[in-house]
């Protein structure tokens, strides 16, 4: 073999391990991107999102309607993909508040780390009623605050106690 064929078939190998080094390098900052901004989104959970739900739920529950903050965080793997972290409100309807999910109203935040965004989802289906259920929307953590959750939360009691 001719010693320029030798030298093109290095440089074809030299490029090839450049791009995988430049692939794992990219994977990686986007792999920290992530971490990141899951981290921030809990911390927007706990100092905004979860203490705006609380105070819904709160006065609701003075009022007689009972409901459920819940929150998980990063963990664990559905059959899909990993549990992302979300936070939700869940309203307590009719006698069984052990029933079916489906069957509870909620709004729900979820982390989206690589949209970098929050993804809000609702349900106004309850015992005995139709309604509806999906995602509601997507915004960036910075737009997050008590009064869009509160928005967010009083559409959804708006529609269940019609």
């Amino acid at each position: 073999m001719k010693d320029s064929t030798r030298e093109q078939i290095d440089r074809i190998f030299e490029l090839n391990a450049e791009k995988k080094r430049q692939d794992q390098k990219a994977r990686a900052e986007k792999e920290l991107r992530e971490a990141a901004f899951i981290l921030e989104f809990i911390e927007c959970g706990e100092f905004i999102i979860k203490p705006a739900m609380e105070a819904i739920a709160d006065y609701a529950r003075s009022k007689g309607l009972e409901s459920r903050i819940e929150s998980t965080e990063r963990g664990g793997h559905s059959a899909w993909n990993a549990i992302a972290p979300e936070y939700s409100i869940r309203f307590i309807l009719g006698e069984n508040q052990f029933g079916p999910e489906y069957q509870q109203p909620y709004v729900r935040v979820v982390c989206d780390q690589y949209a970098q965004k929050a993804n809000f989802h609702e349900s106004t289906i309850g015992p005995g009623r139709g309604g509806h259920s999906g995602q509601t929307g997507s915004i960036p953590l910075e737009e997050i605050s008590e009064d869009l959750i509160h928005a967010r939360i009083l559409r959804v009691l708006a529609e269940i106690l019609q």
